[in-house]
């Protein structure tokens, strides 16, 4: 099963990139959008870092995500599905 991961402004740096970052990857059937996050944790360091709260590894909720461009129904226990567009957002501030 593959799903589409977009990553917006700083977001994508933690892949090297800059500006918007968008990759395919295979995920295993049945996953929730937790059992993503953990999988890229694994796979990418400076992701994890940024995801989750060092001090007690729970979701940092100022990054929204977004799954096919809509809040995921069930929060991070929402399942994903074969070609699902998974949008990370950072909190973005300014004036």
């Amino acid at each position: 099963m593959r799903v589409r991961l977009e990553f917006i402004t700083w977001l994508s740096e933690l892949f090297g990139h800059t500006g918007k970052f968008i990759f395919e990857q295979e995920i295993n059937e049945g996953f929730t959008l937790y059992d993503l996050l953990i999988f890229l944790s694994s796979k990418y360091e400076n992701f994890a870092k940024y995801i989750f709260n060092p001090n007690n590894q729970k979701f940092v909720e100022e990054i929204i995500l977004l799954i096919n461009d809509k809040l995921p129904p069930n929060g991070l226990a929402t399942k994903l599905n074969n070609g699902d567009k998974i949008t990370f957002i950072p909190p973005i501030s300014g004036g």
